[in-house]
């Protein structure tokens, strides 16, 4: 089964099974054939879904949208015929969640990159991350941005919004209020990941911060 340089040779189907905690990983060493088609066309819908979305969909872990190859995992299957390529991009683009964040590490602080509207267009789940700090509006208005559509992302069916703060001043939150509602066409939901425990003003403060945030930022039920 095994040659000389590690290589398996099937003659039967395997079940390859890791030890705990440990990885494994399998590289073809041949291009598929049409044996693999044959045999392919031959399973039913059911087994061909599960398969590939136990390749292309990431359970606990975003598609970060940023780094603007988001395919680079799909893109293996989509030359390997029309079915394989078919089924594998609806699988990919609905299943997984895909994260966009601005940036404030130099050299791209104040950034916020994401694939232009004729690739996201695809994408059904959002996970769009914001830090409450001194770019909190500007970033505020680039969540208006997205729910607008400015940014594409037409068919979206869910978006995560996560509120990281950090210091918040009065006279954002001041801004804020004075702003308009961001209205999504979609179904979603906000979270806080707050880092520490709170003092009692601390608690005031969070508490004054997310009702606020809340009444602004609407979802379709």
């Amino acid at each position: 089964m095994f040659d000389n340089a590690g290589v398996i040779h099937p003659k039967t189907p395997l079940l390859i099974e890791a030890p705990a905690f440990k990885r494994i990983h399998l590289r073809p060493q041949f291009s598929l054939t049409t044996k693999f088609a044959l045999g392919w066309n031959k399973l039913p819908a059911e087994l061909k879904v599960q398969i590939l979305k136990f390749n292309l969909v990431r359970p606990n872990r975003e598609v970060v949208v940023e780094e603007m190859d988001m395919n680079r995992y799909l893109r293996p299957y989509l030359s390997m015929g029309p079915d394989i390529a078919q089924l594998s991009r609806e699988i990919y683009y609905k299943e997984n969640t895909f994260l966009v964040e601005p940036r404030y590490e130099l050299p791209r602080r104040g950034t916020l990159r994401y694939p232009p509207p004729n690739i996201n267009h695809p994408i059904r789940r959002l996970h769009f991350f914001i830090f409450i700090n001194r770019y909190f509006i500007r970033d505020w208005g680039r969540l208006q941005n997205l729910a607008n559509g400015r940014y594409g992302f037409a068919n979206l069916q869910y978006v995560w919004v996560c509120f990281a703060p950090r210091y918040a001043p009065e006279p954002e939150l001041d801004s804020l209020e004075q702003s308009d509602k961001i209205r999504f066409e979609c179904k979603g939901s906000v979270h806080f990941d707050w880092e520490r425990r709170p003092t009692d003003k601390d608690a005031h403060d969070r508490s004054h911060l997310e009702k606020v945030i809340r009444e602004f930022l609407i979802f379709q039920a």
